[in-house]
């Protein structure tokens, strides 16, 4: 990236000095991009596509055409590297028609976007088809917008807080104060409005508002060290670098003033060094007195686990050697939606584990019990465990190893043996395939029990909780062909005799269900007649809560 900001900054030594300086005089970036994350790759590629951008608009006519695809190219890159860079990109594109000279206007956007297009659209086509959702795993499993329980005011609230704690730690703090951060936006200002370096200096800045606009979407902005600010302060940083060579192009006129700044900047942001290089050092300890020493013990148990289950992607399965299955999602595994499951709730997640094949089920589990409450309880023998001291990084200070025991999971093939359909609710993939609508906002959540059913056998199923009033609908798949008459069986946890109202094609039906003892699954039947296939069906928490579980659709028996 200094080399980038370099070229950038022109000749003069002290001009570049300086902006390089600038670069990397803020610690709470420079954590960031030693850290081993993305962070320092994305960086070197905003450096490369920025002086790519300054070129295509600086060659001779006959060679522009080709350093404007260059610089799409690079622009493409940057999108794809990080999500909140595609304002960057976009911004820069629109700079390379803008300093298009006698070449075709609407031909050199083409060439600058078409690359960020094919880009951006071919991973959203990998993610689709690997995965079945469009949106990168991450963006399902962190923005406000895919929680499915938040209504628009939680979201707006969130993304307030989150703006608050970014701007209030990732500049205040990070910078040294508010005339650290005056002066920075005074010198990256000062790149748009001078001549020289407005068509850089402008999309920068307008790069870093959409890249802050789009973290405080993200509900893990302020974890980790705010490591989602730094493209922000990244862009921010290079386009004040720019506003030092403006002013040493009129270096009379600045005076001291420029330079002063810079140092500004630098001086109240120093002390924050110490307390970084602190944090860093603890940080890393963290990693490899937990993560790195669970991985170790895994890949040293007998027999060596076929598949960990892991709460987050990362130096567990790497240190280990092992598959992974992230229950997060953030790993991906196969077209099975995790990430969107996981913001749903742990039941979620344990019904998409009851789709696979019992060979592909993970047998080991290294999770924090704190982020997955009672799925070592149901789920497994605790191993062994490890606990950390001075935690700063981890999510929790132990990290608890379980052999993993799927033997409460349902048997699908044998409870949907005889029926017209079996709707399982929490499991997404059934979700999705019925058409289920579920209560917004604040409706629905996912609940989860191990009970015992009608065969005196203990069961886990995941359930969706339904207030007073709440509905939950869903549609008879064509595919079945239910027409007629049929009985529906309902599952639940509920307390005895919890009032449920069932509606279809103008008609309505009361119920009750519940469990006859704190120990066992509830079960309620109720016979709808004239169904038919394509029909939604209506279940109403008539008066109290009530919890539902898998639904079930049967013919009815000839008299």
């Amino acid at each position: 990236m200094t080399g980038s900001v370099a070229k950038l900054t022109g000749p003069r030594p002290w001009v570049s000095g300086l902006a390089c300086a600038l670069v990397l005089g803020v610690p709470l970036l420079d954590w960031t991009l030693v850290s081993g994350m993305e962070a320092a790759f994305v960086s070197a590629l905003i450096g490369r596509a920025v002086v790519a951008v300054e070129r295509a608009t600086q060659l001779e006519p006959h060679l522009r055409d080709a350093g404007q695809l260059r610089a799409g190219v690079w622009l493409a890159a940057v999108a794809v590297g990080r999500p909140e860079c595609i304002g960057l990109a976009a911004a820069l594109a629109i700079a390379i028609a803008h300093g298009a000279g006698s070449r075709s206007l609407w031909r050199s956007l083409a060439r600058a976007t078409l690359p960020i297009v094919f880009a951006v659209g071919g991973l959203m086509i990998v993610n689709a088809v690997a995965t079945g959702e469009a949106s990168a795993s991450g963006a399902v499993r962190k923005l406000v917008t895919h929680d499915p329980y938040w209504s628009p005011a939680d979201a707006a609230l969130a993304v307030a807080v989150n703006a608050l704690r970014l701007y209030t730690v990732g500049f205040e703090v990070a910078l040294g104060g508010t005339a650290s951060v005056v002066a920075l936006a005074g010198l990256a200002i000062g790149s748009a409005l001078a001549r020289s370096t407005r068509r850089l200096g402008l999309p920068l800045i307008l790069g870093a508002i959409a890249s802050f606009v789009l973290v405080t979407l993200n509900k893990t902005a302020p974890f980790q060290n705010l490591r989602y600010i730094a493209p922000t302060l990244l862009m921010l940083l290079v386009a004040a670098g720019l506003g030092v060579r403006a002013a040493a192009l009129k270096w009379r006129r600045a005076g001291l003033l420029v330079p002063g700044a810079a140092a500004l900047i630098l001086a109240c942001a120093a002390p924050e060094l110490a307390v970084q290089t602190d944090h860093y050092a603890r940080s890393a300890r963290n990693i490899d007195e937990q993560q790195v020493e669970v991985g170790e013990r895994i890949a040293r148990m007998d027999p060596l686990p076929r598949r960990v289950f892991v709460g987050d992607a990362g130096a567990i399965s790497y240190v280990s050697d092992r598959p992974a299955l992230d229950g997060l999602g953030l790993g991906g595994f196969r077209d099975l939606p995790f990430a969107r499951a996981s913001v749903h709730g742990i039941g979620a997640v344990v019904e998409l584990i009851e789709r696979l094949d019992p060979k592909d089920r993970p047998d080991v589990l290294a999770i924090y019990d704190a982020w997955w409450p009672d799925l070592g309880k149901h789920f497994g023998e605790r191993a062994f465990s490890v606990r950390i001291e001075d935690n700063v990084m981890c999510a929790d200070p132990e990290k608890v190893v379980y052999r993993a025991d799927w033997s409460l999971l349902e048997d699908r093939a044998t409870l949907e043996n005889g029926a017209l359909f079996r709707l399982d609710i929490g499991d997404l993939v059934d979700e999705k395939w019925f058409g289920v609508e579920l209560p917004r906002p604040h409706g629905g959540y996912v609940t989860q029990a191990a009970l015992v059913d009608s065969s005196g056998r203990r069961r886990y199923d995941a359930q969706r909780l339904l207030a007073e009033g709440q509905s939950l609908s869903f549609a008879i798949p064509h595919e079945i062909g239910a027409n007629g008459t049929m009985t529906l069986s309902i599952q639940s946890s509920s307390q005895p005799e919890t009032p449920l109202r069932i509606e279809w094609a103008g008609r309505s039906t009361d119920a009750t269900v519940g469990a006859h003892d704190d120990a066992s699954w509830g079960q309620a039947t109720v016979v709808l007649q004239d169904v038919r296939a394509g029909e939604r069906i209506v279940l109403t928490a008539a008066q109290g809560s009530v919890e539902i579980g898998a639904i079930t659709g049967a013919k009815v028996p000839l008299q």
